[in-house]
């Protein structure tokens, strides 16, 4: 029952927190998913696991028919592989043709993601961090990049919260046609971080 009062309180301050902060645009409902529960009741972290597809709808391999069943099969198995492990998992399509136009179809054959980024080629901010970054690789398509980054809440003295997360941990990286098939074909397996 304590649990339970402390949580509806954190979440009345979360919701109340948003709305005095977005007067201007409205009141914002945030929803508190089990995630975000978890770190209300137990004090821990949690570990979102981190699948990103980088690809652009011009590239003539991203849109083969085998490539298309390489990284929906490999998103697949980084969800049924982070939900096994109960973390919170997070796909994320990058497509990089110049311009966004064609980028959301291409984003869709390749299956489902929670957040996409559309346009801006290989300068795009939303590629910056897998080609020029803290996880800096090839700058090549089609590419998938698995992480984790511990997320965990972080109290302030105000009373309100927030979530802080770590520096990401790199697991696994597969830039090109030849590598991807070959992690398909090898169960694509994924190094456990904890």
């Amino acid at each position: 029952m304590r649990r339970f009062v402390l949580l509806a309180a954190l979440a009345f301050g979360l919701v109340f927190s948003a709305t005095r902060f977005s007067r201007r645009a409205g009141p914002t409902v945030l929803a508190v998913g089990p995630e975000v529960e978890r770190l209300l009741t137990d004090s821990a972290s949690v570990d979102a696991l981190v699948g990103v597809y980088i690809g652009s709808s011009l590239c003539r391999w991203c849109r083969d028919p085998a490539t298309v069943w390489n990284v929906r099969t490999v998103l697949d198995s980084i969800r049924a592989k982070g939900t096994r492990a109960r973390q919170r998992v997070v796909l994320v399509g990058i497509d990089l043709a110049p311009e966004a136009g064609h980028g959301l179809d291409h984003l869709r054959s390749m299956g489902k993601f929670n957040q996409v980024a559309l346009g801006g080629g290989a300068l795009a901010e939303a590629a910056r961090p897998f080609f020029w970054g803290e996880m800096a690789g090839p700058a090549a398509t089609p590419q998938v990049v698995v992480f984790v980054r511990r997320q965990r809440l972080a109290g302030q003295a105000s009373g309100t919260f927030a979530v802080a997360a770590d520096e990401p941990h790199l697991l696994s990286r597969k830039a090109g046609v030849p590598e991807l098939e070959r992690w398909v074909r090898d169960g694509v397996p994924i190094p456990a971080y904890r």
